[in-house]
């Protein structure tokens, strides 16, 4: 439900903030999971963000600039921006 891609997004950015980046990762990605089958298009550019900010963290670079070109591909094609 959406409300459960609320939650793994809520849970992903308090991990963050904690430095528990693994586990924020992973509930970025059950969130995405959601805000994909639902076409939430702002939502998933939301998490890509966030997934590209936990790898930053985590000094995986090319991982983070992938995640904020996702984000931003997905801006472009929508009116999310």
């Amino acid at each position: 439900t959406r409300k459960d891609m609320l939650t793994h997004i809520q849970m992903g950015s308090g991990l963050m903030q904690m430095n528990q980046l693994q586990p924020a990762f992973q509930q970025c990605s059950e969130a995405l999971t959601f805000a994909q089958s639902f076409n939430d298009t702002e939502s998933q550019i939301l998490i890509y963000y966030k997934m590209g900010e936990t790898n930053r963290l985590g000094n995986y670079l090319d991982a983070a600039v992938q995640n904020f070109n996702q984000a931003f591909q997905i801006a472009e094609n929508t009116q999310d921006k």
